[in-house]
């Protein structure tokens, strides 16, 4: 789980030919952290 919110913000940040995407790294660590916060208590309780 550790491994993609670090590997998720690299991926969405820039296309295929390396050109920013316009999505701030830091709102889709933020983001992906959230999701996977959510995701995990949800399959928790």
């Amino acid at each position: 789980m550790s491994c993609i919110l670090f590997v998720q913000p690299a991926v969405l940040s820039v296309d295929f030919q390396g050109r920013p995407t316009g999505l701030d790294p830091a709102a889709v660590l933020l983001g992906t952290a959230l999701a996977s916060a959510v995701a995990t208590a949800m399959m928790g309780l």
